[in-house]
């Protein structure tokens, strides 16, 4: 990855895309020497996006077993949705 000032991308920016569109390169930008951004082709973002909502399921799904293992009364299903006004 090459690091670039948010200040040279500003300047370059059309170079940038391209490159990341064209070649695949990804650019972390620095201000004042810190890291705050990136720069990265669709494909890498839609690949990050997907390993998100995968991890993200995860953590609903292992949410949803804790939530069943916990103890206490059962809700009937009938008497749920008279509640909530679905009936």
């Amino acid at each position: 990855m090459t690091r670039m000032s948010t200040e040279k991308a500003q300047k370059s920016l059309g170079a940038v895309v391209e490159q990341v569109s064209e070649k695949g390169a990804r650019y972390i930008l620095t201000r004042k020497g810190r890291n705050v951004a990136a720069i990265i082709s669709w494909n890498d973002f839609q690949k990050l996006e997907k390993i998100r909502r995968h991890l993200e399921d995860q953590a609903d799904i292992k949410a949803c077993d804790k939530a069943i293992d916990e103890p206490g009364e059962d809700i009937p299903y009938g008497w749920l949705r008279r509640e909530l006004g679905i009936v």
